[in-house]
């Protein structure tokens, strides 16, 4: 991933934030690990992804954010199709 800056997404994007997904469903092993710029609020409460990843039983889900400069390590303004459907799939396996 290479690094991003959060100040063109507007003043409340001043968070670094990075997500991981790790779950394991009918013997597939999913992990998934995105960078990206968040608001204080979305760090607080997570965005959909991450609260539909908490609701599934099994799922390891971490969200981390810091307010300086590179502080997870770059960051990009982009969302994870990956983990979203990786999210989706479980929420559709759960049982």
């Amino acid at each position: 991933m290479k690094e991003g800056d959060c100040s063109v997404l507007g003043s409340g994007y001043d968070r670094c934030a990075s997500m991981s997904v790790d779950m394991k469903t009918g013997g597939i092993e999913v992990k998934s690990y995105i960078k990206s710029c968040y608001t204080k609020a979305l760090c607080e409460t997570g965005n959909d992804a991450f609260k539909s990843c908490k609701q599934i039983s099994g799922a390891k889900c971490e969200l981390n954010c810091c307010d300086s400069d590179n502080c997870n390590g770059g960051t990009v303004a982009a969302v994870s199709v990956t983990l979203m459907v990786a999210c989706a799939l479980m929420a559709l396996f759960r049982g």
